[in-house]
């Protein structure tokens, strides 16, 4: 305890003794580091930058843990205050303190805290894509859903094309909150993964997205498959109801190789969106999938449209085939051939038209229905799969042979 005792005393000494506390007159010199001049005029620019630049690196600003513009603007602010008060001190040559009578460095600190607050900036917006983690989850939710329920096209663009390196983290978390009615409650990181898929699912969203991102879509699918407890049904119906009848979207240009060269050949959206019978199945088991179509537009699809809604609904089928030889029911399928047997209600209306009849909507539907069919009879001759002959009592089995002749009839 005595030896403790003399080191605080010698420290006291020594700071007593210590004549940088004694008070003298500022000593201004005609250094040029970092005056408020130049302070002002970096901070204006980079204000400009900023609002003119790409609306991706604002949103990474967004989605972080702190609010990094109001730090920007509360650092700035003493910056600038601390810089006027330097000058103003030193110019009049007011006394302070003689560990502190340095201009220039003085300056020169100010300079370094504005360096690192510019360099962290950069960091965040150039250099580290959004990803969603325990330290920020809250405000990327918050800022992504009120961004997305804006509705600004470009906006939504640049958030889909930031989004898509977060999205594995994104379904892993979302993934794993189970039920709302478990007593233990999830991690806040888990919630907000969860909803924010459920936010993915806007309209004007998958529209977009559809129209201008297709990559981000297949993603989605993709990890979807890879994590089937994330909430996805909602997303999965609206992106390929909008793939079916956005007609300019790129589902169009997988047609034939002949026509549309490699992604006619690989078919990345038929064979993920469209092909994916456990995918597909899953969703269709929780209410809607990425074949289902509202019945308000089946009514308005056209001729292009219908032959992608039939390539859509023969992609699934062969799927069905290959994975699913036992026939067990599927949701997906009844509800698929419920559609084409919606699309061939108007055929009546043709018998009111004058000429032309084959040129109208309803004949179209009606035709490319019919062909669905057909081709999925081929389909199914060609799987080697066999009509049942043994059923159990009171015909209550019904096979996709069943099924098929039910829908021709």
């Amino acid at each position: 305890m005595h030896f403790v005792t003399n080191i605080f005393s010698t420290v006291y000494d020594a700071i007593r003794n210590w004549n940088g506390f004694q008070l003298e007159p500022a000593i201004s010199d005609t250094s040029s580091v970092f005056g408020l001049a130049q302070f002002l005029s970096t901070l204006a620019l980079l204000v400009v930058v900023f609002n003119v630049s790409d609306f991706r690196y604002r949103y990474r600003l967004y989605v972080t843990r702190y609010d990094i513009r109001k730090a920007a603007i509360l650092t700035a602010s003493a910056i600038a205050g601390v810089l006027l008060l330097t000058e103003f001190w030193f110019q009049n040559a007011l006394p302070i303190p003689r560990f502190l009578n340095h201009y220039s460095n003085i300056k020169i600190v100010l300079a370094a805290v504005f360096l690192v607050l510019i360099i962290y900036i950069v960091l965040v917006c150039f250099l580290r894509p959004p990803k969603l983690a325990r330290a920020n989850a809250v405000q990327f939710f918050r800022a992504t859903t009120h961004l997305i329920h804006q509705g600004n096209k470009d906006r939504l663009q640049a958030i889909a094309e930031d989004l898509g390196p977060a999205m594995e983290d994104i379904f892993r978390l979302g993934s794993q909150v189970r039920s709302h009615s478990e007593p233990s409650k999830p991690p806040i990181e888990q919630v907000c993964a969860h909803d924010l898929l459920l936010t993915l699912a806007d309209r004007r969203f998958c529209n977009l997205i559809v129209d201008r991102d297709p990559a981000f879509a297949i993603r989605c699918f993709v990890l979807a498959i890879k994590y089937p407890e994330a909430p996805f049904a909602q997303f999965s119906r609206n992106v390929g109801e909008e793939f079916i009848v956005n007609t300019d979207s790129a589902f169009y240009q997988e047609d034939s190789g002949y026509s549309s060269g490699y992604f006619g050949y690989a078919k990345p959206i038929t064979s993920t969106v469209f092909g994916s019978y456990e995918l597909i199945e899953r969703c269709a088991t929780k209410g809607v999938s990425s074949l289902e179509l509202h019945y308000s537009i089946i009514d308005t699809l056209d001729a292009i449209q219908m032959e992608g809604f039939k390539r859509a609904g023969l992609a699934f089928f062969s799927a069905y085939l290959e994975k699913n030889p036992h026939q067990s029911h599927s949701y997906a399928f009844a509800r698929l051939l419920a559609s084409v047997d919606s699309c061939t209600s108007g055929i009546y209306k043709i018998n009111n038209l004058a000429v032309d009849e084959w040129k109208s909507p309803e004949y179209a539907r009606f035709k490319a229905a019919a062909d669905f069919l057909k081709e999925a009879i081929a389909l199914l001759d060609k799987s080697g799969i066999k009509a049942r002959s043994v059923r159990p009592g009171k015909e209550t089995f019904h096979d996709v042979y069943d099924a098929l002749a039910q829908a021709v009839v």
